[in-house]
């Protein structure tokens, strides 16, 4: 059975945003831009393309909790150009996984 266990938000931005690092049950793990995870930690030396990706994950995540999420960014002017949901089933994560 698949269980929703987090969502990938990809903001327009070119650079690393101050978004919430919590959200309900979503806590922010990473940051990627251009398939390079540029949070946490020191970002590497590059230029960073117009989408930054957000990975935020959580136990009893809802559906609503990531409408709820989307709204707050927006709220707070960012502009998200795409959200995936992430899944897992029988605990095994079904979704990429950063080098």
């Amino acid at each position: 059975m698949f269980t929703l266990a987090g969502v990938d938000v990809y903001l327009q931005t070119d650079q690393i945003p101050d978004v919430p690092k919590e959200h309900g049950p979503l806590k922010l793990v990473m940051m990627m831009n251009r398939g390079m995870r540029v949070w946490p930690g020191e970002p590497p030396q590059m230029h960073f393309l117009d989408l930054t990706r957000l990975r935020y994950e959580g136990e009893g995540v809802t559906t609503e909790d990531i409408e709820s999420l989307l709204a707050e960014l927006s709220k707070k002017g960012f502009t998200w150009a795409k959200a995936q949901k992430l899944f897992t089933e029988d605990g095994e994560k079904k979704y990429s996984q950063p080098y």
